[in-house]
């Protein structure tokens, strides 16, 4: 029974630690994703003042092109509207900033942080994650090892109810003193109770309850977690082509068109609609483009966190 006991103890020891490095793997995931939605918003905001200050020029050319007659007052007004639009978004990505700043403050338990990183060096230094065996990942995941230490310790208490079906024996030792005219005495004798009625069912039953309760948990704890792996590598594999697709594709293209059609329209070749049309789609892409970088990172979080690495060996 002492084996069965310290069985128990120990699996709730195992237990708690998984538990205290699975606290820790979550943990850990939240604050790289905080990090970087704040460098997210931090680059949107700088892409969103960038955008407004470079619009200026276009609001100045508009009036000028209107006092010259080329315009009319209309294209001139809906120029200015743009601009307008242009500077409210980058006020409003100022917010974010703020707001992405003291999200991440909370997490840390800080009163104000700063980023040592911006979003290209978290994206360029945030390799993929290496691949392995996902049965070798799930057997060493914190959270599926704290439903094996609870099974284990489910066992071990199952056990020892068992145990406790044939009760203690009780040992007796007895001294007695009788001077003078009588000898002293010792005396020995072992009692044991004999269980005709009472076979401790049921604390047995409550035990069996409980381990197959703590079985049940761990085969879902595992489905979770081998789920929670494929969705997250799905999610990783989506995140890297769509920042691909944008930063090496797609705003490339928008930055080209924009500065073809901007000369143009300073030419008068070009129409106020297409030159509107083209400001917006290369912003778009831009702030898309930084967005894809964060939520490519964040994807590497989660599948870190969904595949933790091995211990490294020590080396003697």
């Amino acid at each position: 029974r002492a084996a069965l006991r310290k069985a128990s103890a120990d699996a709730g020891i195992a237990g708690a630690d998984a538990r205290f490095a699975d606290a820790e793997r979550l943990l850990e995931s939240a604050v790289v994703k905080a990090y970087v939605a704040a460098a997210v918003a931090l680059r949107s905001a700088a892409l969103s003042r960038g955008s407004a200050d470079a619009f200026e020029r276009t609001v100045t050319l508009a009036k000028e092109r209107e006092a010259a007659g080329d315009i009319s007052a209309s294209e001139r007004a809906q120029v200015e509207i743009a601009g307008g639009r242009f500077r409210a978004d980058a006020a409003q990505a100022d917010l974010a900033v703020g707001n992405a700043a003291r999200a991440l403050a909370a997490l840390l338990n800080r009163p104000s942080v700063a980023l040592a990183d911006d979003l290209d060096a978290l994206v360029a230094s945030g390799a993929p994650p290496a691949e392995g065996d996902d049965a070798a990942v799930l057997a060493r995941r914190p959270d599926v090892a704290a439903l094996e230490a609870a099974t284990r310790k489910a066992e071990a208490e199952l056990s020892l109810q068992k145990a406790f079906r044939v009760p203690d024996p009780t040992l007796q030792a007895q001294y007695e003193r009788e001077p003078p005219d009588r000898g002293n005495t010792f005396g020995f004798g072992v009692s044991l109770p004999v269980p005709l009625f009472n076979r401790n069912v049921p604390q047995i039953r409550m035990a069996e309850i409980a381990r197959d309760a703590a079985r049940r948990d761990l085969a879902r704890g595992r489905i979770r977690a081998g789920l929670d792996l494929a969705a997250t590598r799905q999610a990783l594999e989506i995140a890297a082509s769509r920042a691909g697709r944008l930063s090496g594709e797609l705003l490339p293209k928008a930055e080209s068109v924009r500065d073809a059609v901007g000369y143009s329209y300073e030419q008068g070749a070009a129409s106020l609609l297409e030159l509107l049309e083209v400001e917006r789609n290369a912003n778009d892409l831009r702030l898309a483009a930084a967005a894809a970088q964060g939520d490519l990172a964040a994807a590497r979080a989660d599948f870190r966190a969904a595949r933790p690495e091995a211990p490294a060996q020590e080396t003697k």
